[in-house]
């Protein structure tokens, strides 16, 4: 499965995009993270000068703010991040 992860905002605005293949074995991990309604409640607006995050995998797509992030979601942020 594809993974996608999109990081906006911040001091200059800038976007980066990191992609990864994910194992179907694996992926199920991420997808109850990604449907979970549990954890910290996400900030409805990003504060100025942060990030936000949109995530895509397996035709899911969740939107969080940097203030969001979680142990769990900066584990699945570092499996996109270090895909070569």
């Amino acid at each position: 499965m594809k993974l996608s992860v999109v990081r906006s905002g911040g001091f200059a605005g800038l976007t980066r995009t990191w992609e990864a293949e994910i194992p179907a074995c694996e992926a199920e991990r991420w997808l109850i993270l990604m449907k979970s309604d549990a954890g910290p409640e996400r900030p409805v607006a990003a504060a100025s000068d942060s990030f936000s995050y949109t995530v895509s995998l397996g035709g899911l797509t969740t939107e969080l703010t940097e203030h969001a992030i979680t142990p769990a979601w900066q584990e699945l942020f570092d499996v996109a991040k270090n895909q070569p």
